[in-house]
């Protein structure tokens, strides 16, 4: 479900059609917003919200994390109401953006999705890797202790 909301919103940011596809998920913010007026309603919501709503119970730090997140958002609703493309790097940005205020309103922060640029070995061609926090703790680990298990064998 979360894959398909980022998805509708790519595509409204892309503007291309779809973007109603999010309105049915089951995110706290879904982020189905088509355009910078409509956005900044909702997240007008949701800054009532944390002030004296459902949300209130968040911690200051939260609030402000999810705040920076949500100018970020209006930044690529601008910048696509401007008729500027969306290209990558906007791409990445508007799921980790997405992603946080989700995991941070859910209380849920191990499936907050995180997105990088990463090069190729041995090309200059860059892919787009996602994986939750969880998933990027558990591999940090593993590399970690594969590591550790080869500087042992030299030894």
């Amino acid at each position: 479900m979360f894959y398909r909301s980022i998805l509708a919103i790519a595509l409204a940011l892309a503007g291309t059609a779809g973007a109603h596809a999010a309105s049915d998920s089951k995110e706290p913010f879904p982020l189905n917003a088509e355009s910078t007026v409509q956005f900044r309603e909702q997240a007008a919501t949701l800054r009532s919200d944390m002030d004296k709503g459902k949300y209130a119970q968040l911690s200051k730090g939260d609030k402000k994390a999810i705040d920076k997140r949500l100018g970020e958002l209006d930044a690529l609703y601008v910048k696509r109401s401007t008729g500027a493309k969306i290209n990558d790097s906007d791409a990445v940005a508007l799921v980790n953006a997405s992603s946080e205020i989700n995991s941070l309103l859910s209380g849920d922060s191990g499936q907050k999705l995180i997105c990088e640029r990463v090069k190729t070995v041995g090309s200059n061609r860059s892919t787009k890797v996602c994986m939750t926090a969880a998933d990027r703790e558990t591999r940090h680990l593993e590399d970690e202790t594969e590591m550790r298990r080869q500087q042992s064998k030299r030894h």
